[in-house]
C-alpha cells in the first residue's frame, strides 16, 4: 500500500470547483492501493459557500488536516483575498511536518490556488518526496495578454508577473502533470525545455454518479424560480467571464431570431438564469453576462446571480430547469467540470464550445453531438452557429419531452471510479520512473 498526501486548500464542506477531483477520487483510492491523507484549509477561513452534503461522499477513514489562514477581513485591508496567499505558510509548515513524520510516497497538488503548489519543490528538497500537479486550469495564462484592460481580471499585471515566476520555479521540478486538457501539457512542454520528458496524463473531470443518489435522498430548495409558473426556465450554473461572450452572443442571437416569430411562439416564455457566475465573495461579484444581454436588448429574458450556490443546490436547479445551457470559452483548452452533472440531469441541453475543447468529444461519445454547437474563430461565420442554435432551441421549445436520452455506456467511462483508476496507475508509473532515475 502506497501513501499520498493530497493538498487541496478547498475541501468539503467548502463548495469550490477545484476540490471535486479529490472529492470524487477519495472513495476509491484505498481499494486501488493508495492510502490518502488530505491537507486543506479550515472552512471558516474560506470565502466560498459551504455545503454539508458534500461531506457524505468522503470516506470517514481518510485523515484530514485543516490549517488556519489570515482572516479575510484583515487581508482585504491590503487588497489580498486569495486563499493561496492567506494560507500559504500554515499549509507549508503543516505539510513539511507531515512529510517528515510519516512515510509518504507522493504529494499530489489538486487545486487552482496555484501559489500553494510552490511548496512542492521546497518539500522535495527537504524530504525527498516527489510531487505531482493537477492542472485544472492554466497557472500562467497568456489568454488575457492581448485583451483590453476592461476584459482582464482585477490586478492582472501583478498577478501575471507572480504566476509567471512561480510557475517557472515549480512545474519543471514536478515528477508528473495531470491535466484536464492535453493543450495544457503541450503548452508546458513548449514553454520549458526541461519538461520535455515529464510524464503528463490528460485526465478529464469525472462524473460523480453517487451525487444523484445523495440529491434524491436530500432534495434542496430552489430559491431562484418556480418551475411551474408558465415560463421556460433555461439554466446555467457556473462561472461567467468575457471569454464566454462569444458563445453567449451566439445563443442570444439565436434567441432573438426566434423572438421575431409570432407572439405565441414559446421563445417569448423563455427566461435564462445565469447563477454563480463570479468567484468573488458573496455580494461582491461583478456581472459579466447581464450587461451583454442588456446590450443585445434581452434584459427581460435574462437574470444573472453572481453569488455562488452550494453544490447540491446547483444540482437541484439543473433538475428543476426546462432547458440547460453551457457556454464555453474562446480558449480552446477550456473544459467544463460541470458537464457531467448536466448530462446526468437528462434535461434538454445546449452546449456551445470551441471545436478543440474536450467537451465536444464527450458530447459526441454520449450521442448528443447535435446539441453541441461548435465554433472555430478563424474559419467560420457566426451565422452558421446562430442558425444551428436557433434550430436546436426551436426543437426543444416545441417538444413536450421532459428528459433526453443519452448513451450511458460511454458516460460510465468518465465515472469517478474509472478516472481514479487511471489516476492511480499514473501515480504508480511516475514513482517507478522516479525510482529508475534515482537508481
Amino acid at each position: 500500500m502506497r501513501r499520498v498526501l493530497i493538498v487541496s486548500p478547498h475541501f468539503p464542506p467548502v463548495n469550490a470547483a477545484d476540490m471535486h477531483r479529490v472529492r470524487q477520487n477519495s472513495p476509491y483510492l484505498k481499494e486501488l492501493g493508495w492510502e490518502a491523507e488530505v491537507l486543506t484549509v479550515h472552512p471558516k477561513y474560506v470565502a466560498s459557500p459551504k455545503d454539508l452534503l458534500l461531506e457524505k461522499s468522503i470516506p470517514q477513514d481518510i485523515p484530514i488536516h485543516r490549517v488556519s489562514a489570515i482572516p479575510r477581513k484583515l487581508s482585504r485591508r491590503i487588497g489580498i483575498g486569495s486563499i493561496a496567499i492567506r494560507a500559504w505558510w500554515p499549509l507549508f509548515w503543516k505539510g513539511l511536518q507531515l512529510l517528515r513524520k510519516k512515510p509518504f510516497d507522493l504529494v499530489f497538488f489538486s487545486t487552482t490556488a496555484f501559489h500553494v503548489i510552490a511548496a512542492g519543490p521546497i518539500w522535495k528538497r527537504f524530504t525527498g518526496v516527489p510531487f505531482l500537479v493537477d492542472m485544472q486550469d492554466p497557472w500562467r495564462s497568456d489568454f488575457y495578454l492581448d485583451k483590453p484592460k476592461s476584459e482582464r481580471p482585477p490586478k492582472f499585471a501583478l498577478a501575471y508577473a507572480v504566476d509567471k515566476y512561480l510557475e517557472a520555479f515549480t512545474l519543471p521540478k514536478a515528477a508528473g502533470i495531470i491535466a484536464v486538457s492535453q493543450a495544457y501539457c503541450t503548452t508546458l512542454k513548449e514553454r520549458y525545455t526541461s519538461m520535455q520528458h515529464t510524464p503528463c496524463l490528460e485526465l478529464p473531470f469525472a462524473a460523480a454518479l453517487f451525487d444523484a443518489e445523495i440529491l434524491e435522498q436530500y432534495p434542496q430548495e430552489n430559491a431562484f424560480f418556480a418551475k411551474n409558473d408558465g415560463r421556460i426556465h433555461t439554466v446555467y450554473v457556473g462561472r461567467g467571464g468575457y471569454d464566454m461572450h462569444f458563445a453567449l452572443t451566439l445563443f442570444f442571437k439565436a434567441l432573438k431570431k426566434l423572438l421575431t416569430k409570432d407572439a405565441m411562439h414559446p421563445a417569448h416564455r423563455v427566461h435564462c438564469h445565469f447563477i454563480g457566475t463570479s468567484y468573488a465573495a458573496q455580494g461582491e461579484g461583478e456581472p459579466t453576462i447581464a450587461p451583454l444581454a442588456e446590450k443585445m436588448g434581452l434584459s427581460n429574458y435574462v437574470t444573472e446571480h453572481t453569488d455562488r450556490v452550494p453544490y447540491f443546490n446547483a444540482l437541484q436547479l439543473l433538475q428543476d430547469a426546462h432547458l440547460l445551457l453551457i457556454p464555453g470559452s474562446t480558449d480552446s483548452g477550456y473544459t467544463a467540470s460541470k458537464l457531467y452533472p448536466y448530462l446526468m440531469s437528462r434535461k434538454p441541453l445546449l452546449a456551445i464550445f470551441n471545436r478543440a475543447s474536450s467537451v465536444v468529444e464527450v458530447m459526441r461519445d454520449v450521442g448528443l453531438e447535435e446539441q453541441c454547437i461548435t465554433f472555430d474563430l478563424e474559419f467560420e461565420t457566426v451565422e452558421v452557429q446562430v442558425d444551428q442554435l436557433a434550430n436546436q432551441l426551436d426543437k426543444f421549445l416545441d417538444s413536450d419531452v421532459p428528459k433526453v436520452q443519452h448513451n450511458d455506456i460511454p458516460l460510465k467511462r468518465y465515472a469517478a471510479e474509472t478516472m481514479t483508476k487511471k489516476q492511480t496507475i499514473f501515480f504508480d508509473q511516475v514513482l517507478e520512473a522516479q525510482n529508475r532515475d534515482d537508481f
